[in-house]
């Protein structure tokens, strides 16, 4: 996907997040609300995921900008190429390779972290799973999503398969992006919005329909802000008038 098209999906869904954050507000919510939380978790990921692609796409380029920087903050010029130019490409490569990473990881954080205050606050008796030596622990957020859904009647089998894949994703950002098979199951090739997913032991995930990173990254982002909304509007989780997140602190 072109930068310029990356730049302005992320900029739609940073003005679907602000919208859904002055709605919340408007109906008398509150800051340090975890239903706050997200929306404004994901505002501050994509904002600066848009500033690092414009600063490697324009300024980092410019030789200009190192000669009179770096000083500054006594760093060296990095030299990955004899060539100016390609060396100058090479470093905007790895910074798209980071952005590529620690957005979805930012993105999945934003998700988890206040679905867990909500579930914790609305549904203390399923949040918690006891271990045989009676030590109560968190359950893994695949599975809790799982419950949750089920019992607030949003879960289907495509939203099923999304919950697969986001994980399998996200574990696999661990051995950049290879899919290891810890447990040796066999995995189906897993059909989420008409798009297939394999996941191969060894092996880097496989998109169906000639799909990239981004454009998946894009289609999950949606996916958490639809799943999210739709929990803090059902009137299991809507009829608390704050779940404070004291994580949040500006």
């Amino acid at each position: 996907m072109e930068k310029i098209q990356i730049i302005r999906n992320l900029e739609a869904l940073i003005q679907v997040c602000i919208l859904k954050e002055r709605d919340f507000l408007s109906v008398g919510g509150r800051q340090h609300d975890a239903r706050v939380t997200f929306f404004k978790n994901m505002i501050k990921t994509m904002n600066t995921c848009i500033h690092f692609m414009i600063f490697s796409d324009t300024i980092l380029l410019t030789e200009d900008w190192w000669l009179k920087r770096l000083p500054k903050y006594k760093i060296k010029k990095r030299i990955f190429s004899t060539i100016p130019l390609e060396s100058r490409q090479i470093e905007k490569g790895y910074i798209q390779q980071y952005l590529l990473i620690s957005y979805f990881n930012f993105i999945f954080h934003a998700f988890e972290s206040p679905f867990r205050i909500i579930c914790e606050n609305c549904f203390g008796d399923v949040y918690n799973v006891t271990k045989k030596n009676e030590e109560r622990e968190k359950m893994d957020i695949k599975n809790l999503c799982k419950v949750i859904l089920k019992q607030l009647n949003l879960m289907d089998k495509d939203r099923e398969n999304f919950l697969e894949i986001v994980v399998k994703f996200r574990n696999s950002l661990h051995n950049n992006g290879v899919f290891i098979n810890e447990k040796q199951e066999p995995y189906p090739i897993y059909k989420w919005k008409q798009n297939s997913y394999e996941f191969k032991d060894g092996e880097q995930i496989t998109l169906g329909n000639n799909s990239d990173l981004w454009n998946e990254y894009f289609r999950f982002t949606r996916e958490f802000i639809s799943i999210f909304t739709e929990v803090i509007e059902h009137p299991m989780v809507k009829k608390y008038r704050l779940i404070a997140d004291i994580t949040e602190q500006v």
